[in-house]
């Protein structure tokens, strides 16, 4: 993983320059292209996992599931970190004999071979949390409480639009640098400018990166949770700008 310097930092990309063209009114002119980006520390974080209950009857199914959620809820509240929990959607199944043939779509009677012996019930949720440092730890809590295939699905900016306005404000810094460049090297002078476009239709107008390593766990005792430290890579935004400046003799 690459080691990046905890200070926001600013990274241009340069393009090639289009020196001198007639401009839609014949008025000569500069046009130049320019990226950018910065790269803040996340502080968002999002955790996924399922909540399983089974049970003879879909009533003890839910309410084995709803016993386990609270379990799961009440685990992860050892850590005293303010988190938002959403939850999906709800499914009900049936459990039939392990004789009965499922291998085809046709219907079948609940009786005999496919009787059905049980029932599971299953709910999808998601966590929501600022405690960035501490979802690695999250996610070993959410498997000790039960939870099924708990993971760090995602990392985040709370603010995101800071992010685009410096990476777009560092852009067209750029394109004016290049732009004063070619006009210096052409022998004359950067006038006006005549139009700004930021390319929104270009899949790497914006984008973000994200992407996190694991060091090794430290040593935990019974009943205290498993610190799990994760060290998210920063969140990388970019931003394309296309800039024409008039040109003065």
């Amino acid at each position: 993983m690459r080691a990046v310097h905890p200070v926001t930092a600013i990274t241009a990309a340069a393009l090639f320059a289009t020196p001198v063209f007639a401009g839609p009114d014949d008025s000569p002119h500069i046009s130049v292209a320019a990226t950018a980006s910065v790269q803040t520390p996340p502080d968002r974080a999002t955790i996924e996992y399922a909540v399983r209950g089974e049970g003879a009857t879909s009533d003890m199914a839910i309410a084995a599931l709803v016993a386990t959620r609270q379990r799961i809820e009440d685990t992860v509240a050892i850590l005293a970190q303010p988190i938002s929990i959403h939850t999906g959607k709800v499914t009900i199944q049936e459990v039939r004999d392990s004789r009965c043939k499922s291998d085809d779509d046709s219907p079948h009677l609940a009786s005999g071979a496919c009787s059905i012996v049980g029932y599971t019930a299953l709910i999808t949720a998601t966590i929501d949390t600022g405690a960035v440092a501490q979802v690695g730890t999250m996610v070993g809590l959410l498997g000790r409480g039960g939870a099924i295939n708990p993971r760090v699905e995602d990392f985040a900016l709370s603010r995101p639009h800071d992010a685009e306005r410096k990476a777009l404000a560092a852009a067209l810094a750029n394109a004016r640098r290049k732009a004063e460049a070619v006009a210096e090297g052409s022998g004359v002078r950067l006038g006006r400018l005549l139009s700004v476009s930021t390319d929104p239709d270009r899949s790497d107008a914006q984008d973000i990166v994200v992407t996190a390593s694991r060091r090794s766990a430290s040593p935990g005792i019974a009943g205290a949770p498993i610190i799990v430290e994760l060290t998210p890579s920063p969140v990388e935004t970019r931003a394309r700008v296309s800039v024409v400046y008039a040109i003065t003799p």
